[in-house]
């Protein structure tokens, strides 16, 4: 049964009021969740979905024109016939958030076992150097590591080739260093799962976890499926509203987190609500909005 009347209306003004609070951010998400598993962005495509999902064509033109100014696609032809192709750099952006849910599930398996050891990352580099010091706190803010002091982080995941990675590019690996230690104390705490809960806010985290499955679970168990593009506009929805809930989860191992970590059954709706929508857009034909979901959970039921 098609999503009603109401129903739709009322999704579209939520993610109109999304992408009132931050337009770049609601319409970049959705272009670059249009791109094919061959890695082209087909023009006619995006404009016709964009429209039935209540972006404008001038959200959609300027996202595509920043795409093409940063090098992350090429462009043929112009307006709807256009035909962009992501780049390298497009792929290095994209593969961390594929590596990141990867490692979330393989962890929700019990597949990826903490070794006991916490990473540790230090740096100390002049005022001479601020842009490179901002942008390697920005990549460890962006890993969730947690700040023990000025310029010393720590995390319970493997981060230290991306870090030594980022440091080389920015010229100043001389000033970063990089330690692994099996004892840590801080705030007096010094067993594991009390230092995590010190560290990070893992009570805001697990609500947000669960606002998400009371929303979106009753997706997941049902077995009807509606109009294609009406699935494609919740499926936008709920990659939003996950990327919400989960961009400040470090993804600790299961040892460091409290019971019934309510983000393993975050996982599995978004898992199960992916393929349902996968199966209608294919029924339909229609284009798959954030494909590169799907091949992640085909390489999972590989492995």
């Amino acid at each position: 049964m098609s999503v009603t009347v109401q129903a739709k209306a009322q999704m579209t003004a939520q993610m109109t009021a999304q992408m009132t609070a931050n337009p770049d951010l609601g319409s970049r998400a959705f272009v670059t969740g249009m791109v094919r598993p061959d890695g082209t962005l087909v023009a006619d495509e995006l404009y016709t979905v964009g429209e039935r999902l209540g972006f404008t064509v001038h959200q959609i033109r300027l996202v595509l024109a920043r795409l093409v100014d940063d090098g992350s696609f090429t462009q043929e032809g112009r307006g709807r016939r256009a035909v962009l192709r992501t780049t390298e750099r497009y792929a290095a952006l994209v593969e961390p958030e594929r590596g990141w849910l990867r490692l979330a599930y393989l962890q929700d398996e019990g597949a990826a076992p903490w070794d006991g050891r916490w990473r540790l990352v230090a740096f100390s580099i002049d005022e001479e150097r601020r842009a490179a010091r901002n942008a390697l706190r920005e990549l460890l803010h962006a890993m969730a590591a947690a700040p023990l002091a000025g310029g010393l982080y720590v995390h319970a995941n493997e981060l230290g080739a991306e870090v030594a990675a980022e440091a080389d590019r920015l010229g100043v690996a001389d000033h970063v260093t990089i330690a692994r230690a099996t004892e840590l104390e801080v705030g007096g705490r010094s067993e594991p799962a009390a230092v995590a809960a010190h560290l990070w806010p893992l009570d805001r985290i697990a609500d947000g976890y669960r606002e998400f499955v009371a929303t979106f679970g009753p997706d997941a168990r049902s077995r009807a499926v509606g109009d294609p593009l009406d699935e494609l506009a919740r499926g936008f929805e709920l990659v939003a509203a996950f990327r919400r809930c989960s961009e400040a989860d470090p993804l600790l191992p299961p040892e460091l987190l409290p019971a019934r970590w309510p983000g393993v059954g975050a996982r599995d709706v978004l898992r199960r609500c992916s393929a349902r929508i996968a199966r209608a857009r294919t029924a339909a034909g229609v284009p798959a909005l954030f494909s590169r979901f799907d091949r992640l959970f085909d390489e999972l039921h590989d492995h």
